[in-house]
């Protein structure tokens, strides 16, 4: 499907985008639990949303530095079209399956 954001399509990037779209901002290591995943692994998908201006990062300073994230106009507004396309696949499919077409015709 040539509409699907491959870069939201992510499972990874998925979980970063609806868990900022749910909440003002996430810490990287709220982010980090939420995705089981490795710092490492968690940092290049927050770069590449970061980079084309899906989130945005805040740093604050307590003791140590702590990074914020939050989802930015475009972001959500990419992430509503992404799952709008996923929703009309579902609903398709459930009408297949209830029509007994099971060969996606």
């Amino acid at each position: 499907m040539s509409d699907w954001n491959m870069i939201i399509h992510d499972p990874i990037r998925l979980q970063i985008m609806t868990l900022l779209a749910a909440t003002p901002s996430a810490n990287f290591i709220g982010l980090r639990e939420t995705t089981n995943t490795t710092d490492g692994n968690l940092i290049t998908h927050l770069r590449k949303l970061e980079q084309i201006d899906y989130i945005y990062v805040s740093k604050t300073q307590v003791r140590r530095t702590q990074s914020w994230y939050s989802i930015t106009p475009r972001g959500l507004a990419e992430l509503h079209r992404h799952l709008g396309l996923l929703e009309q696949v579902i609903v398709r499919y459930r009408g297949q399956m209830e029509g007994g077409d099971f060969n996606g015709r």
